[in-house]
């Protein structure tokens, strides 16, 4: 999806969070994603933005999709997100954020070891 569909679709769903079917709803998290992985430097604000505002959708789908890519997210964003959908009413949104954390936390730490030389220690 390209920005100014992003555009679109935030301000449609600022008017109105049911402004768009759900499942169009979760499919703009998978272009969310890839507005962020095309991007050199910073995520689009509009796309963060967009993402914040869909991880309080009614739609579990929706939210647990946010949960399966927030990977890609900077740290800080990262942070702030993995913290909301950790603590979401359904079961599978708070596994795909614990899950996503994990993995954060797994990649740090093979970060960190390869930055000190210790990967060739072992």
């Amino acid at each position: 999806m390209n920005p100014p569909a992003i555009n679109d679709a935030l301000r449609q769903l600022q008017g109105s969070p049911d402004a768009l079917p759900w499942n169009e709803r979760r499919d703009l998290v998978t272009q969310i994603a890839d507005a962020i992985m095309s991007a050199r430097k910073s995520p689009p604000k509009p796309a963060l933005d967009l993402l914040r505002l869909l991880c309080d959708d009614p739609k579990m789908e929706v939210r647990k999709a946010i949960a399966d890519q927030l990977h890609l997210l900077p740290d800080d964003e990262f942070v702030r997100l993995v913290a909301r959908l950790a603590e979401d009413r359904n079961a599978f949104v708070r596994s795909a954020a614990e899950r996503a954390l994990e993995r954060r936390k797994r990649s740090a730490t093979v970060t960190s070891r390869r930055s000190r030389g210790l990967d060739k220690a072992e």
